[in-house]
């Protein structure tokens, strides 16, 4: 009688090694983390198994901007089919709450299907409208956003703050003081939304600091961080060099094609790739994670930081937000130890038209199709084309 050394394994697959190269390997997985990655396991060894033909299996993929909140906010959506289905296995939450409505979230958050965390807005009601949460400056409560973030260390890995005309109005400054001091007092992160302007992009910049997330980057309006010239704005560049994050946060109106173009073109490091899933944004032009990464593939983005963008970077941005060496349950590889959550992708040689947030269209001739997704060691999606041996 063969004895089941795991729970599942994936054989056939190519798993990226720590020198970029690919390798083909297989992965067994036992008691909810990787307990092998090898060149050949027995596919006896354990009760269920799959065969990926070549497929990328790689960490699971990490979506650093969503709003999953649905029912008590405009925005807010079920994220757990659309991400599970794209390989994504971590999600984060872009301020959907606030201290005073964070109660609500906190056990949809820890009862999702995905890994759910979330950036906690430093409005007091979060985005119950889809406009104007600070345009009162009595919406600021930084004592209560400081106080609920230590009460849910599990969850809430930064501040969030939408720093635009419609959010804010008058009172960008105060709203950009709020959030700097509730990330200083507590030790965790910032992200902060930009598109209009005021206030500028350089004022917001100001304000970040090297782990800070500046989210939808390639926007089509004047915050972007690409300058009308095409070229990436100096002080852009600037952040980007002393550690600031730069994400694309895609939704429906945070994506242009000649910005995300200009950006690949420069050779600086690539912005981490998220959907801003929510109720508009998930019918078009975002739709899912894959499609948003066939966009940075056509927007000419290397398949290597297209893939660092989804699984490394957003990582590393979670490490730094939590204090930890590493986060609870998120890792950026495929290490013997490490949760299993894994995405199975096959890149295909098959066109796909794509537009941005504006209409302008690009034919992406290659995208992803997702095969298999593997969150804390079960099977949590399947293609039809993937055959589970066991299942």
């Amino acid at each position: 009688m063969t004895t089941r050394a795991y729970d599942l394994v994936l054989h056939g697959g190519r798993v990226p090694g720590p020198d970029g190269a690919w390798r083909r390997a297989d992965v067994g997985v036992a008691g909810g983390v990787i307990a092998a990655v090898e060149d050949r396991i027995d596919p006896a060894l354990a009760p269920r198994s799959a065969d990926l033909a070549g497929a990328l299996a790689l960490p699971g993929l990490v979506d650093l901007h969503v709003h999953a909140y649905p029912g008590a906010t405009y925005w807010g959506i079920d994220v757990d089919e659309v991400s599970l289905r794209s390989g994504v296995t971590t999600v984060v939450d872009a301020g959907s709450a606030g201290p005073y409505t964070f109660a609500g979230l906190a056990p949809r958050l820890r009862a999702a299907r995905v890994r759910a965390l979330a950036f906690l807005n430093v409005a007091a009601g979060g985005l119950a409208a889809p406009s104007g949460e600070l345009l009162s400056p009595a919406a600021l409560d930084v004592e209560a956003a400081v106080r609920v973030a230590r009460e849910h260390p599990d969850l809430v890995v930064g501040f969030k703050l939408r720093a635009s005309p419609n959010t804010v109005g008058p009172n960008a400054a105060a709203a950009l003081a709020a959030v700097r001091r509730a990330a200083d007092e507590t030790g965790l992160k910032v992200m902060v939304h930009v598109s209009e302007a005021p206030p500028d992009l350089a004022t917001v910049l100001d304000h970040l600091r090297a782990g800070d997330v500046l989210t939808h980057c390639f926007t089509p309006y004047d915050n972007c961080v690409v300058g009308e010239d095409g070229r990436p704005r100096p002080e852009a560049v600037a952040a980007v060099e002393r550690g600031v994050v730069l994400d694309v946060g895609h939704g429906s109106g945070s994506f242009s094609f000649p910005a995300a173009e200009a950006w690949a073109r420069s050779g600086l490091p690539p912005a981490v790739i998220s959907t801003d899933l929510h109720r508009r944004s998930v019918l078009g032009p975002a739709f899912d994670m894959t499609t948003v990464m066939a966009k940075a593939l056509a927007a000419g983005e290397t398949l290597e930081r297209v893939l660092r963008a989804v699984t490394a970077l957003p990582s590393g941005v979670l490490r730094g937000a939590t204090g930890r060496s590493q986060p609870p349950g998120v890792s950026g590889a495929l290490d013997v130890g490490a949760p299993a959550d894994i995405a199975v992708l096959r890149l295909e040689d098959r066109p796909l038209r794509v537009w941005d947030s504006r209409g302008i269209e690009r034919v992406a001739e290659r995208r992803f199709a997702c095969l298999l997704t593997v969150r804390s060691g079960e099977v949590a999606f399947a293609s039809p084309e993937v055959r589970l041996v066991g299942a």
